[in-house]
């Protein structure tokens, strides 16, 4: 049988096994080929030189021995070593073994041919190196040649079985030397076949994965587009039908344009995510550096969604002990990135929670942390909530729309900032987002500082408040 070992990954240990397999076959042949031999030298009465008869006992107490062990090494100890060593005791005491029981019968019938044989043997079945081949057949060669030598005198016999020994070991050494090139290269050639092959098919498993991403995500995004449109087709319906009507009261009017103007906001999210979405893929999203006050800027963004946030009967509460930090940022980002991760925050807290926000430093961030008491998040879902299309599950709350690229564009806007955003969160207690902006300052002809925003820009963050928080007002 082969041999079970733990790793088949490189050459040493193939051939190793390999080996170890035809000695196991090659042990079993040998005895029952001398006990058969022994039967019939018996039955047959031919006289046996008294030598061999202690030789064939010993090699036959080496082999079963050698099996045994083979058979009943514990597991703990199937290791390449212990294997490697068995293998040697086998290949230099079955070859000195059978190099002495060549002797003996060179001296009976003066014929080297078993000799031969086991130099055939040696070099046609084992998977062993030029190296060790040398190591065998040399001093195993030696000491028969100078056998025969003096068994023959000298006599014109040995001097020809001389050159068949030597013709015998210089294309056994030779065909060594081929057939273990060429298993080499077969291996290699197979091993990278096969690794081609896991390559391919861990390719296919993700291309597979993508491709189920990519199924969901066109499902989400077509769920998204449908439920607003239907929104607005049936507000759209009713106020045509109040509009009819002789008897006109418009006291709905006002219900159906909001029900209106807040689906086209999810509308105009949706679509202005995947157009950011496509805009970094394409290496085309940039970001205008400019030295602001960062402190301010995020204290601005949070006052704006304080009233929207406490219409959800939730507690927001904004904490810094910094007063001004100027750094360099893209203001429409930071803004983007803060209000996505409070509309977040919203969605999966229940009313009488809080939210938490708050701005520290270190000696190379500015640090924003947004914590919230909501339903939090699961161990497994923590190690991809930032990849693409991932969401939370649905059913975990009554509140919650998307299509799961939210936080994905956040961690590519940080990305794009050089900085890097953590989370931290335990289901049933809450999330923690932790943003972190490097300390810099980029040559500007101007800062922006803690001035009153104009009219317009205030009207502008309403409308982007009202559009990144579309998905949860009712």
């Amino acid at each position: 049988m082969k041999i079970k070992l733990n790793n088949y990954s490189d050459l040493k240990t193939y051939l190793l096994s390999e080996n170890l397999y035809f000695s196991y076959n090659l042990s079993i042949l040998t005895l029952i080929s001398s006990t058969l031999l022994f039967i019939i030298n018996i039955i047959d009465e031919i006289p046996i030189v008294i030598n061999n008869i202690y030789l064939y006992a010993i090699i036959t107490i080496f082999l079963v021995v050698w099996l045994l062990v083979y058979n009943l090494i514990p597991i703990k100890y199937q290791t390449t070593f212990i294997y490697n060593l068995l293998f040697n005791i086998f290949l230099f005491g079955g070859t000195y073994l059978s190099l002495y029981s060549c002797i003996s019968l060179l001296e009976v019938n003066g014929s080297i041919t078993f000799f031969l044989i086991l130099i055939f043997v040696i070099n046609l079945f084992f998977l062993i190196d030029f190296k060790k081949s040398l190591l065998v057949l040399i001093p195993s060669s030696s000491i028969y040649i100078f056998n025969m030598m003096n068994i023959l005198n000298y006599s014109s016999t040995a001097w020809k079985n001389l050159f068949d020994i030597g013709l015998y070991l210089i294309l056994g050494f030779c065909f060594s030397i081929i057939k273990f090139r060429h298993m080499k290269e077969s291996y290699l050639s197979n091993k990278k076949l096969l690794d081609t092959m896991s390559d391919l098919k861990k390719t296919n498993n993700k291309l597979m994965s993508h491709e189920k991403e990519r199924t969901n995500f066109f499902a989400d995004v077509s769920h998204e587009l449908k439920t607003p449109i239907n929104v607005i087709y049936s507000a759209d319906q009713l106020l045509s039908q109040q509009l009819k009507n002789p008897n006109l009261d418009l006291s709905n009017a006002e219900k159906y344009t909001n029900c209106i103007k807040q689906n086209s906001f999810r509308l105009i999210r949706l679509i202005n995510n995947l157009l950011d979405l496509t805009k970094i893929e394409a290496s085309t999203f940039k970001v205008n550096l400019e030295n602001i006050n960062i402190v301010y800027s995020v204290e601005n963004i949070v006052d704006s969604v304080v009233d929207f946030i406490k219409s959800k009967e939730i507690n927001i509460i904004f904490d810094t002990a910094m007063e001004e930090k100027i750094t360099a940022i893209d203001e429409d980002k930071l803004e983007r990135i803060i209000l996505n991760l409070l509309s977040n925050a919203v969605k999966f807290t229940n009313p009488g929670g809080t939210i938490f926000i708050d701005i520290s430093e270190d000696d190379n961030n500015t640090i924003i942390s947004i914590k919230d008491t909501g339903i939090g998040i699961d161990d497994s879902m923590k190690r991809k909530i930032f990849d693409r299309f991932v969401q939370i599950d649905k059913s975990s709350t009554n509140n919650s729309e998307g299509t799961g690229i939210g936080l994905s564009l956040v961690k590519s806007l940080m990305v794009l900032h050089d900085g890097d955003i953590t989370l931290e969160s335990k289901v049933g207690e809450g999330s923690k987002f932790t943003l972190y902006f490097p300390n810099k300052i980029v040559k500007s002809d101007h800062s922006k500082d803690s001035a009153p925003p104009s009219i317009r820009s205030y009207n502008n963050k309403i409308e982007r408040i009202q559009i990144e928080f579309s998905d949860i007002y009712q």
